[in-house]
Protein backbone atom coordinates (compact mmCIF):
# COMPACT_ATOMS: atom_id res chain seq x y z
CA UNK A 1 0.00 0.00 0.00
CA UNK A 2 2.83 2.12 0.88
CA UNK A 3 4.57 2.29 -2.49
CA UNK A 4 0.92 3.49 -4.39
CA UNK A 5 2.08 6.95 -2.64
CA UNK A 6 4.37 7.15 -5.67
CA UNK A 7 1.41 7.51 -8.19
CA UNK A 8 -0.29 10.16 -6.26
CA UNK A 9 0.09 13.63 -7.48
CA UNK A 10 2.33 16.03 -5.16
CA UNK A 11 -1.36 17.80 -3.88
CA UNK A 12 -2.21 14.66 -3.05
CA UNK A 13 0.47 13.10 -0.74
CA UNK A 14 -0.65 13.77 2.27
CA UNK A 15 -4.71 12.71 1.91
CA UNK A 16 -3.47 9.68 0.55
CA UNK A 17 -1.43 9.53 3.99
CA UNK A 18 -4.25 9.98 6.12
CA UNK A 19 -5.84 7.01 3.84
CA UNK A 20 -3.14 4.62 4.63
CA UNK A 21 -3.51 5.45 8.34
CA UNK A 22 -6.82 4.64 8.53
CA UNK A 23 -6.18 1.22 6.44
CA UNK A 24 -2.90 -0.13 7.49
CA UNK A 25 -3.03 -3.03 10.00
CA UNK A 26 -1.61 -2.96 13.70
CA UNK A 27 2.04 -3.42 14.10
CA UNK A 28 3.85 -1.56 10.68
CA UNK A 29 2.64 1.82 12.99
CA UNK A 30 5.99 2.41 13.20
CA UNK A 31 6.97 2.30 9.33
CA UNK A 32 4.22 4.70 8.68
CA UNK A 33 5.30 6.76 11.14
CA UNK A 34 8.83 7.18 10.01
CA UNK A 35 8.08 7.02 6.00
CA UNK A 36 5.27 10.15 7.07
CA UNK A 37 7.81 12.44 9.05
CA UNK A 38 10.38 12.05 6.25
CA UNK A 39 8.71 11.67 3.10
CA UNK A 40 5.04 13.31 3.11
CA UNK A 41 4.79 15.65 6.27
CA UNK A 42 7.30 16.03 8.49
CA UNK A 43 7.94 15.47 11.52
CA UNK A 44 6.55 17.19 15.00
CA UNK A 45 8.77 19.03 17.08
CA UNK A 46 7.76 21.11 20.82
CA UNK A 47 8.85 24.59 20.98
CA UNK A 48 8.24 26.54 23.50
CA UNK A 49 5.82 30.21 23.19
CA UNK A 50 4.20 32.53 25.51
CA UNK A 51 5.39 30.24 28.25
CA UNK A 52 3.07 27.43 26.54
CA UNK A 53 4.44 24.33 25.14
CA UNK A 54 3.20 24.03 21.63
CA UNK A 55 4.01 21.74 18.46
CA UNK A 56 5.59 22.22 15.20
CA UNK A 57 5.45 20.23 11.91
CA UNK A 58 8.99 20.53 10.46
CA UNK A 59 9.25 19.93 6.98
CA UNK A 60 10.21 16.35 5.36
CA UNK A 61 13.69 15.77 5.13
CA UNK A 62 12.81 14.41 1.27
CA UNK A 63 10.20 16.62 0.49
CA UNK A 64 7.68 14.82 -2.26
CA UNK A 65 8.46 17.05 -4.76
CA UNK A 66 12.17 15.61 -4.93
Amino acid sequence: MLDGLAFLPVNLMADGMSVLWELVPDGIDSILDYFDANYVNGAFRSVMMDGRLRFRRTPPRFPPDV
